[in-house]
């Protein structure tokens, strides 16, 4: 039951890696293997290798093709009936595994089990978790309670995970036949930003899903993150959502709702881009929406930014996000 694989990709960021490593091998319940995917580094990783092969960190080097097909390895080069996966910049506390192996082993029905998480930088610990951004009542429905040990939802959670993400790559744990059975993670969507949103879509769709509302997990946010620019990785977001349309059975049975919720995405990466002053992808967005479903205020925007000179664009920038500022105070 126990026996958990922990599958690290890694791409040139041996300046985390070992703090990573040390978290894995913290834990209070041991993995029985930790694998580190080499994906084509450039950067040595020998160093690590001769620290960490002795205390039993297996490392594999594969050409460059990608973070989905580096975990996808991981867990081929692997044999523990659970796998985890854990990028080589991110924490885990050290009851992370035991954590959710107690909960999994509560509820036998359950092949999958995420964790709360809290992002932090070289500024310090974000003051709140991830969790508590969730919609209210975003855990509610069909739920079981397993007392502190955390609670199971038994119903299909894709659309709810359109509203809000609770996973990240470093969160779950799952049972090798419930990996396969999402089918991998894709190696042809592995170059977007966002290229995690689909496998975690896909594992949605596949309840039911333990789920430990503790923080389990630190997410590092650097510049060297595939998300540290939120504006092309919401955009990827929406990437992501045209691509699995045609694609992918549950998409199509929610193609009304998807190309919804790719509109809605793509305005709101149309209004962010226009705060941030970045003209060029502020028109690309808006004109992927029909005029007719543009907001007033967007074509307000659209219009001003091509009659006016840039100077007077960054005063009405201002000007509206003081006035937001205010509201929201």
């Amino acid at each position: 039951m126990h026996q958990v694989a922990v599958i690290i990709p890694e791409y040139n960021g041996t300046a985390f890696l070992p703090e990573t490593l040390d978290s894995i091998l913290g834990q209070t319940l041991r993995p029985a293997e930790i694998v580190v995917v080499d994906d084509g580094s450039t950067e040595s990783l020998d160093e690590c290798i001769r620290s960490y092969e002795p205390k039993g960190v297996r490392f594999v080097r594969t050409p460059n093709r990608g973070v989905s097909a580096a975990r996808n390895t991981g867990v081929e080069v692997s044999n523990s009936p659970w796998v985890s996966f854990c990028d080589g910049d991110d924490i885990w506390l050290p009851q992370k595994l035991e954590r959710q192996m107690d909960l999994l082993g509560r509820a036998p029905d359950c092949q999958y089990c995420v964790c709360d998480f809290r992002n932090f930088s070289t500024d310090g610990l974000a003051e709140r978790s991830h969790f508590d951004y969730a919609p209210p009542g975003f855990w509610d429905e069909g739920r079981r309670d397993f007392g502190p040990a955390g609670f199971v939802i038994d119903r299909n959670m894709f659309l709810d995970y359109l509203k809000f993400q609770p996973a990240l790559p470093a969160t779950p744990v799952m049972g090798r036949e419930f990996f396969e059975r999402v089918g991998r993670w894709n190696n042809e969507t592995a170059r977007y930003n966002a290229q995690d949103f689909e496998f975690h879509l896909l594992c949605a769709n596949q309840p039911p899903i333990a789920v430990v509302p503790e923080v389990l997990v630190h997410y590092r946010r650097h510049a060297g993150n595939w998300s540290a620019d939120e504006l092309l990785q919401d955009s990827s977001g929406i990437d992501i959502l045209e691509y699995m349309l045609p694609r992918y059975e549950v998409a199509r049975q929610h193609e009304g709702r998807l190309r919804m919720e790719i509109e809605q995405r793509t305005l709101a990466c149309a209004d962010r881009a226009f705060f941030e002053g970045r003209l060029t992808l502020f028109h690309e967005y808006l004109g992927r929406v029909p005029l007719s479903r543009r907001p007033a205020r967007l074509i307000a925007r659209d219009l001003l930014s091509r009659a006016l000179p840039e100077q007077a664009i960054g005063a009405i920038r201002r000007s509206v996000r003081t006035a937001r500022s205010k509201s929201s105070a």
